[in-house]
């Protein structure tokens, strides 16, 4: 039995602005599998590892994107690999962010 021990976050914003397509963006995550894993599988097909993390990509409605097995990183989508593309094309068009322009908040302001 499939054991989900934590939520994880990861950000791929500077990794869509450095590659052709949304579908590298997805080989370069490591995402092999073609299939759809809308629950966490029983176990990985890679290691047998039944401890899995539930991945979510920020600026993603649909949370969580992936199913992570802790043993050896191997990434189980839970959407349509198409779809996920969809949602990365629309990322890449949508938004453009550089934290270097970012203003710190003055802490003796705020609530």
């Amino acid at each position: 039995m499939p054991f989900i021990s934590e939520k994880r976050s990861a950000s791929i914003f500077q990794l869509i602005h450095e590659v052709e397509t949304s579908s590298e963006v997805l080989d370069l995550m490591g995402v092999v599998d073609k299939g759809v894993h809308r629950a966490c599988p029983e176990s990985c097909n890679s290691c047998d590892g039944v401890e899995f993390a539930a991945l979510e990509l920020i600026s993603f409605k649909h949370n969580p994107m992936f199913w992570e097995c802790l043993d050896c990183g191997r990434l189980y989508c839970r959407m349509i690999r198409k779809n996920l593309i969809g949602k990365i094309d629309k990322l890449k068009v949508d938004i453009w962010t550089n934290p270097n322009d970012w203003e710190m908040p003055n802490y003796n302001q705020m609530n």
